[in-house]
């Protein structure tokens, strides 16, 4: 919770000094928000907010092959900036594979659609 970035929902992939955002951390941030407010470690119109902050910037974000763009064709760049959420680094290989990968699309889409609670069930929807 501490390490977002509340108005593009953006989440530190770990806590160095200027390290980048990563598209993992941020779809795990996302997975964790319904939890949180069950755990009363955060409001449910916080949760709210973080989601929607995110989900708004992801599809507001720009795509295409500029170096500076946050994905390309609907796949997202593994790390980005925090405050603009562009592209950090110009890595052709991390680690022996690509960047921008399907495991990558596949976590942060996944980890957008949490299982709800009993408990989260019984709330009206804001």
């Amino acid at each position: 919770m501490h390490e977002t970035n509340p108005a593009n929902g953006l989440v530190i992939d770990k806590t160095a000094a200027d390290w980048p955002a990563s598209i993992a951390a941020t779809g795990l941030a996302l997975a964790c928000y319904p939890v949180s407010v069950e755990r009363e470690f955060m409001s449910r119109a916080t949760a709210v907010e973080r989601t929607l902050a995110t989900l708004r910037f992801f599809w507001n974000s720009p795509q295409g092959p500029e170096p500076d763009a946050t994905g390309f064709k609907g796949f997202y760049y593994h790390f980005l900036d925090m405050q603009t959420g562009r592209r950090a680094w110009q890595c052709e290989a991390l680690h022996g594979l690509t960047e921008m990968t399907p495991a990558q699309k596949s976590l942060f889409t996944a980890l957008q659609l949490p299982i709800p609670t009993p408990a989260a069930l019984s709330q009206p929807v804001l």
